[in-house]
């Protein structure tokens, strides 16, 4: 089968986007993805063997212009006639879509070419613009009336929703969302946000085992964005009270994004210079060795319509390698943690109880009882399975597809 994928930013990377387009080429299908262009030209095919790419041509546009023009939004023209191109020349059976922003367009188009198209819904877009807005500047609200506009995207989502011919979620809170608004449930298909487990398996194997001491001052990674939507503020100053009990308890923060050079001077502020680490951007083949090294890891998302619909990729990460994790009371991620017992939640927001739910790991035998259970959890989140439900759902609509042509050529 000849499957289009249209994902919204850069490539390389997205570990969401790779695992999909492994497990679709290593089944047997072509597969050329469409994204957005950092750059006028990117060298090289990505990271996945076969795996063709097609940048959003920005010809010699410079770089002050090439952010706003290929923006990728549902009436780009540069999305338009690079998708139609696409259509036309490759004529692919398939458009898988990932997340709201060129859902409507990719639909549109694959429709008008009688092809389906699969909305991946891993995020609730919506939701993700209006929890961001507290933090921007006038200017970024006032161009966000236009190209991230919250009730312009609901609006879009619902359409987009009831156009698509199948609906991948990341979360069953995401699926009861869908439900509730009044989707066929038979057309939701759960595609987690799962590792792959040969890749966590290759970093046990280099990691200290689970349950076993680290060396040196015990470490509590977060993994991740770096915002204070993601709740990192909220670390920040519970750290404050936990270095007053744990002395030395450091909080290491990997990730990049909006909310560092805030967040930097939020901790020298409160004089955590040296108990706060940012380490910047990692590549996620070292996200393994870092969780390895960690005591125990770090979920302080915000709680809000945005979170309340989403598993993200590093819970499994943390839950594969064995490490217990003190999370907020997002729903999703309570349900597994509790479900598991392999962690501590805390009130989201709240500095005072996550200092509570840190310190109450400070016993290095509690620390390794919950890992122990985090890694009896990770057995129950693998990609494998996942990746099983996606080709199962791809080959159906192969199947339908095929009878649809026939039907067409016998009229």
């Amino acid at each position: 089968m000849r499957i289009l994928k249209v994902f919204s930013d850069h490539y390389p990377w997205d570990v969401r986007v790779e695992k999909i387009c492994r497990a679709l080429l290593e089944a047997g299908h072509e597969v050329h993805l469409l994204c957005r262009n950092r750059r006028e030209s990117i060298p090289g095919e990505g990271q996945v063997p076969g795996l063709r790419i097609t940048r959003v041509p920005m010809g010699r546009l410079g770089r002050r212009v090439r952010g706003p023009v290929g923006t990728p939004v549902w009436f780009s023209p540069i999305w338009v006639a690079a998708l139609r191109r696409l259509l036309a020349v490759d004529r692919p059976e398939l458009v898988l879509v990932r997340d709201l922003p060129l859902a409507p367009l990719a639909m549109r188009l694959a429709h008008a070419a009688g092809v389906p198209c699969v909305f991946d819904m891993a995020e609730d877009y919506p939701a993700m613009f209006a929890a961001y807005r507290p933090w921007q500047g006038p200017l970024r609200r006032a161009t966000n009336l236009l190209v991230r506009n919250v009730t312009v995207a609901r609006a879009l989502e619902r359409r987009a929703v009831a156009e698509s011919d199948l609906l991948l979620v990341v979360s069953e809170e995401q699926r009861r969302r869908l439900t509730g608004m009044g989707v066929d449930p038979g057309r939701i298909l759960l595609v987690g946000n799962t590792p792959e487990r040969e890749q966590v398996m290759a970093w046990r194997r280099s990691s200290r085992p689970v349950g076993s001491p680290a060396s040196g001052a015990p470490a509590i990674l977060y993994v991740g964005e770096v915002h204070e939507y993601r709740g990192l503020d909220t670390a920040i100053m519970a750290m404050r009270q936990v270095r007053r009990v744990w002395p030395e308890a450091r909080l290491v923060i990997v990730g990049a994004g909006e909310g560092l050079a805030r967040l930097t001077k939020l901790a020298q502020r409160l004089g955590l210079g040296q108990e706060v680490c940012f380490r910047g951007w990692v590549h996620h083949g070292l996200i393994g060795k870092m969780i390895g090294a960690a005591e125990l890891c770090l979920l302080p998302h915000r709680n809000g319509p945005h979170t309340a619909t989403t598993l993200p990729n590093k819970l499994f990460d943390y839950l594969g390698l064995g490490r217990p994790v003190v999370a907020s009371d997002v729903p999703p991620i309570r349900r597994i943690i509790e479900r598991w017992g392999c962690g501590v939640v805390f009130r989201a927001g709240d500095p005072t109880e996550l200092a509570s739910a840190l310190l109450r790991l400070r016993d290095p035998a509690q620390r390794v009882r919950l890992g122990r259970q985090a890694a009896l959890a990770a057995e129950h989140y693998w990609w494998q399975d996942d990746r099983q439900r996606l080709l199962e759902a791809v080959e159906l609509l192969s199947s339908a597809s095929r009878q649809t042509g026939e039907g067409d050529d016998a009229g």
